[in-house]
């Protein structure tokens, strides 16, 4: 293909994107959220095909979606994952530092009280097997990993783990306060953010296939077969 026929393929394709998004303004709210988490995946499958969905959603979003929080890491996540326990160490700073939580507070917003992945990384643990548990904790509790949970969680629940409060909601991921005797903290990513994500991630992505001059659709290769 020449490349007035590559820009032309370019244009239908992203085309095709910007007229889905016009759609959703009147869509019921959690179908609209469930839709821009679902162009985040179709776009990271347009620039890394043949990898896998998870980590090709992630390095996506990492590339594309200018979100400084997005290696971030949860430690309210961390806190309650089970795995926890697999790391003594990392738990134990996890434990401190959220000691540090002012009870009180209806929302912290995750830039105030969340650490970037390389300051958790720091933590040594004792053991190798506990080392690699810590490593793959810190990885699955990454706000750009939380990201894909709640993919999974809207597109196969139609929910999010979460329940969303009447109150107005901060543009990033925020903990908000469930109960007092135990301070019980639970972590929300806004849908706003989600739109916000998806609609800079497009841009960005259209971008460097102009750049590139590439044609999108090369990344969808005509299958004959379904299984293999």
């Amino acid at each position: 293909m020449n490349q007035a026929g590559r820009h032309a393929s370019r244009d239908a394709f992203f085309g095709a994107f910007e007229h889905q998004l016009a759609l959703l303004g009147d869509a019921p709210h959690s179908f609209r959220a469930l839709l821009h988490l679902t162009l985040l995946e179709q776009l990271a499958a347009t620039r890394f095909p043949g990898e896998p969905n998870g980590s090709r959603f992630s390095s996506f979003v990492r590339e594309f979606a200018a979100w400084p929080d997005a290696d971030r890491v949860s430690l309210q996540q961390i806190q309650a994952s089970n795995r926890s326990s697999q790391c003594p160490r990392l738990a134990a700073e996890v434990d401190r530092r959220l000691k540090g939580w002012e009870r009180g507070a209806i929302i912290w917003r995750g830039s105030e009280i969340d650490p970037f992945a390389g300051e958790l990384a720091t933590v040594q643990e004792a053991m190798p097997a506990h080392a690699k548990a810590a490593t793959g904790l810190i990885d699955r509790c990454r706000y750009v990993s939380l990201l894909w949970k709640l993919r999974n969680f809207r597109a196969h629940e139609g929910r999010s783990p979460d329940c969303e409060f009447p109150f107005e909601q901060p543009p990033e991921p925020y903990y908000s306060l469930r109960g007092f005797p135990d301070a019980d903290y639970r972590l929300t990513i806004p849908d706003a953010l989600v739109e916000v994500l998806a609609l800079r991630a497009a841009a960005n992505l259209r971008a460097w296939f102009e750049t590139e001059d590439r044609d999108p659709y090369d990344s969808f290769p005509d299958r004959k077969c379904w299984v293999d």
